[in-house]
């Protein structure tokens, strides 16, 4: 859902203008809503992941309660799976994002807007690898 909504707003954003509807949009406009997109994108996994993270730490607890530690370490490890997997199909988005919003920057010569974006997204990358770490941690931590 997310991945089909981010190349519906792309769309939109750049590649539906016609070459001289492309020559009246504003780059800064351009850059900021690109920008934005990548913002909503990195705080929708961190919230999704701040959920199921919850789910699975009650799950976890609920397991290691009943004195299933294995059924508890295979949650943990389907959980961890899981997240990776959310974490690559929205990484996947964001990249796929960036790179058509920096495409057209650099086509309209808005070179610093182009590095702008660029850092954005260098930004939501680390920020997803380090909301990843935290969730992995926390369910090891768990499982001690």
């Amino acid at each position: 859902m997310i991945r089909l909504f981010t190349m519906l707003a792309v769309s939109a954003t750049i590649c539906g203008l016609s070459s001289t509807a492309q020559a009246h949009v504003n780059p800064e406009d351009v850059a900021a809503r690109c920008v934005d997109r990548v913002e909503s994108l990195v705080d929708r996994y961190q919230d999704v992941t701040a959920d199921k993270g919850q789910e699975c730490l009650a799950t976890i607890r609920r397991l290691l309660a009943a004195g299933r530690k294995e059924a508890a370490i295979h949650a943990g490890r389907r959980c961890i799976e899981a997240s990776r997997q959310r974490a690559d199909d929205v990484l996947t988005d964001t990249r796929s994002l960036c790179a058509e919003c920096i495409e057209y920057l650099r086509t309209v010569g808005a070179y610093r807007l182009a590095a702008r974006v660029q850092n954005a997204c260098e930004d939501a990358a680390l920020i997803m690898g380090a909301t990843q770490d935290r969730l992995e941690s926390i369910i090891h931590t768990a499982l001690e």
